[in-house]
């Protein structure tokens, strides 16, 4: 006789319930849940699964618990940044996972890097762009990897929009840590800071549909060095 699959467990059932009201606005940032007694009631558990369904909830960065007399159980404040790390921890797991390879994540960052610069190009009349001279002239090889990131994520910071800073942050992050910089030529660092010269001369001059062909061209370019330096086909 075949077995029932069994379904999941009761405190994912509770989270899961929970989740959905606070990503659909039922329960917004400050709103604080019902006493735990009432949510036994309510979800018909026993205390600890539902302990287990809120620490859960907590450890996603959905939840709080303050103690004392007027203390309980709030929806937190989502931030831009809570975002980013929630995202980067799992692309980590994923990647680790061999779900995702070098060349997806690079065709998610091409799908957001050129529409963010003619944003920030769009937007450069009303803030300053000098910081991005500030990544242009690396001192040394190490450096020069800081640099590059910092260069990129200045020119996401200029659209003024912290959601593509916290979509792309992750994206990047994860990339960085999967090529053998052993293997990196000085030419290709060369021509790295030459495109990232012109991109931020177009930025500064305003000129939104230059400034995205040209960022589109400079990943494309970027984007073959990294499959070429890709660690996990290269064992």
């Amino acid at each position: 006789m075949a077995r029932t699959p069994a379904g999941p467990p009761a405190y994912d059932r509770v989270a899961n319930d929970i989740r959905l009201r606070i990503t659909t606005g039922d329960l917004n940032p400050g709103d604080q849940l019902p006493v735990e007694s009432d949510l036994v009631d309510i979800y018909q558990v026993s205390r600890g699964t539902l302990r287990e369904a809120l620490r859960l909830l907590a450890s996603e960065g959905l939840l709080e618990t303050i103690r004392g007399r007027t203390g309980g159980t709030f929806v937190t404040q989502i931030l831009p940044e809570d975002i980013s790390r929630l995202l980067n921890d799992v692309l980590g797991l994923t990647v680790q996972g061999d779900s995702l390879s070098v060349s997806h994540l690079a065709e998610v960052r091409s799908l957001i890097e050129p529409p963010a610069a003619a944003l920030a190009a769009g937007r450069a009349k009303y803030t300053s762009v000098a910081k991005l001279h500030d990544f242009l002239h690396p001192a040394n090889q190490a450096e020069q990897y800081e640099f590059n990131w910092q260069w990129h994520r200045e020119v996401m910071r200029l659209t003024d929009n912290p959601l593509i800073v916290a979509l792309f942050e992750p994206v990047f992050h994860q990339l960085r840590g999967r090529f053998d910089r052993s293997r990196e030529q000085k030419s290709t660092w060369d021509q790295i800071l030459q495109e990232h010269l012109e991109i931020t001369q177009m930025i500064e001059n305003g000129d939104v549909s230059g400034v995205q062909i040209a960022m589109a061209k400079h990943l494309g370019y970027v984007n073959k060095t990294y499959l070429s330096l890709d660690k996990s086909a290269n064992k």
